[in-house]
Order: C-alpha cells, then structure tokens, then sequence
C-alpha cells in the first residue's frame, strides 16, 4: 500500500468536491492540479494517484465517487 498515493488521491477528491460539486475519475485531474496539491502538501514529486482496487470500486458503485452530490455536515445531498 502507498500512502502517500493513498493520502494524495483523498487531498485530490476532496478539493475537487470542494471546487466542483463532484468526485471525478482520477485520470480526470490535470496533471498540473496534481503537481500543485503534491507540491503543497509536500510530498515525493514522483508520488502516483492511488486508488485502492476494490474499495474505489464499492464506492463508485455506490455513487460515492460517481458524482452524485452527498450530505456532508446536514448540507447537500440529493
């Protein structure tokens, strides 16, 4: 397991939620977004996206990771 990948993929869903309303596929980030929060948080410049196998897949077919909008703090949902 990679958990600096592991940590940069979260950082990258969570802002893009934050920005766009959604979660997009990882390979839907640019790369110059990934550079930048890599940078930021200061990790390896040749740390990868992660996203681990079967639990991405249990959540994007929840509609977690599929752009569906979720509560989050009483707010949102839908």
């Amino acid at each position: 397991m990679d958990a600096d990948g592991d940590q940069l993929a979260l950082l990258l869903a969570l802002k893009s939620y934050q920005r766009m309303g959604r979660f997009p596929r990882p390979e839907e980030y640019p790369e110059a977004v990934v550079d930048f929060v890599r940078r930021a948080v200061e990790l390896p410049e040749a740390t990868p996206v992660v996203v681990g196998g079967r639990t991405a897949m249990r959540k994007r077919r929840a509609g977690l990771l599929a752009g569906n909008r979720i509560a989050i703090n009483g707010v949102g949902g839908g």
